[in-house]
């Protein structure tokens, strides 16, 4: 291909013209496609964005090449239909938003925009379908091991899941299940390829980030410490995934461990990623295992401990989001405030994202009454709109923007009859979750009246 994406202006700052740019080549062409991947090494599985479902990596896809475990022929083609202008299937977490409308800034955008991935655009484009591609941003799941059982969570990513329903089988409306049987991390054939592609990979990595299951519970995690203190990779940003849930110990380990990488400069930066969606009885309802007290002792030691590092908090916005979700904001911007310093220009961000699977879980079963709550916290966001000068701690225009494309979404009409068969397997699953792990759902769905039309 002849055609050059533009790099001289900060595509993060004008979107319009990012959505230009990308439009140059097709009207579906997203970077993250080539640029980004995570591999879920438990499952021999893979996928180029977190809105995705998986696919299972083959072993032709391997055969030649240990870049094979992100270049797989699923991807050939999707890549193949971006640069064609059709939008693939897996994607449509962004063709929903982009084309309920067509203004909204989708991740598609934001991703592109991202500092891995605009730079490399014109080689992503050398590359054609970017058979030996080496990604830029690359999460991995060394294991499943975790102690949570989210509600929108499965035994594929959860060992608490997977040994709940050994013991009392299956729930009746079915999520939760695992997809394939889980590889155990010291005999995994996927996972001794990654590790001799390491020394070379990590040369092309802006962003190496590990999930789960919980990641501070896994070995492969300190084994990348390990490496890390002795052979740096001064421009890496090291992300880690944790529930913070984790005892205070292991919390004190991470601590010890991120400070000496940055003290040493064998690293760029420390990230973390954790999980909340509300604030709350409604938070551990959605998140089994949450222990609110606990998290945020946790995040208050690390803010403290590593002045530094910049905590993102991601939202999967749920039907139990909802109610308290302006609680969060305004919990968020407090945390922001007091955790400013001259290292970090935003202490703590938020990235929300709209559930889909389960679908009897999602915002979908909620009448369309709640969309006054929803605007609440949208209307909260722009209030405490982010000015580098009168308002450092306030919501920037993506962070608003996630929220307004989850409104979006939820505006989208639905099938009546469909909407009742979600409803019934929201109380059905809740009833069982109930049963099993002693929790008070159903009581919390009535004293919100959540499923009624009026309060």
């Amino acid at each position: 291909m002849s055609k050059q994406l533009r790099t001289d202006f900060k595509w993060n700052s004008d979107f319009k013209q990012v959505k230009t740019e990308l439009s140059k080549i097709s009207s579906s062409f997203c970077l993250a496609k080539w640029l980004q991947s995570t591999i879920h090494f438990q499952l021999g599985t893979t996928h180029s964005c977190h809105h995705l479902l998986t696919h299972k990596i083959t072993p032709d896809d391997i055969k030649n090449s240990h870049t094979g475990i992100h270049n797989t022929s699923v991807k050939l083609n999707e890549r193949a239909l971006m640069l064609s202008g059709v939008q693939p299937d897996p994607c449509n977490y962004c063709w929903n938003i982009e084309n309920s409308n067509p203004d909204a800034v989708s991740d598609r955008i934001l991703k592109s925009s991202a500092s891995w991935a605009y730079p490399h655009g014109n080689d992503v484009i050398a590359s054609n379908l970017g058979e030996n591609i080496s990604p830029t941003y690359l999460e991995v799941s060394f294991s499943n091991l975790c102690n949570f059982k989210c509600s929108y969570c499965s035994a594929d990513y959860s060992s608490k899941w997977q040994n709940e329903l050994e013991t009392l089988g299956n729930f009746s409306t079915r999520n939760g299940e695992a997809t394939t049987t889980i590889l155990k991390e010291e005999t995994n054939l996927l996972l001794n390829s990654f590790w001799k592609w390491w020394p070379e990979l990590k040369k092309h990595l802006h962003i190496f980030r590990i999930t789960g299951g919980e990641p501070l519970l896994s070995p492969a995690t300190w084994n990348i410490f390990d490496d890390l203190s002795i052979n740096p990779a001064p421009n890496l940003q090291l992300a880690i995934n944790s529930n913070l849930g984790v005892p205070t110990n292991i919390i004190k380990k991470f601590i010890e461990h991120a400070n000496s990488l940055i003290n040493k400069k064998n690293i760029n930066e420390v990230r973390l990623f954790t999980s909340l969606d509300t604030l709350g009885v409604d938070a551990e309802l959605s998140r089994n295992g949450l222990n609110q007290n606990l998290f945020f002792e946790n995040l208050n030691l690390i803010m403290e401990e590593v002045p530094s590092l910049r905590i993102v908090i991601m939202v999967t916005y749920n039907a139990f989001s909802v109610n308290n979700f302006t609680d969060l904001l305004k919990k968020i911007y407090e945390l922001r405030g007091k955790y400013l310093n001259d290292q970090r220009w935003q202490p703590i961000g938020i990235s929300s994202n709209y559930l889909r699977h389960p679908e009897h879980l999602s915002i979908k079963v909620l009448p369309e009454r709640h969309l006054l709550k929803m605007e609440e916290s949208l209307n909260y966001m722009k209030s405490e709109f982010h000015d580098s000068i009168k308002n450092k701690q306030g919501y920037f225009i993506h962070e608003i923007n996630s929220l307004s494309n989850i409104i979006d979404w939820f505006k989208q009409p639905i099938d009546a009859n469909e909407k009742k068969r979600l409803q019934a397997n929201f109380l059905q699953f809740w009833s069982e979750h109930d049963q099993r792990r002693g929790t008070h759902a159903i009581k919390r769905i009535n004293e919100l009246n959540l499923l009624n039309e009026t309060i």
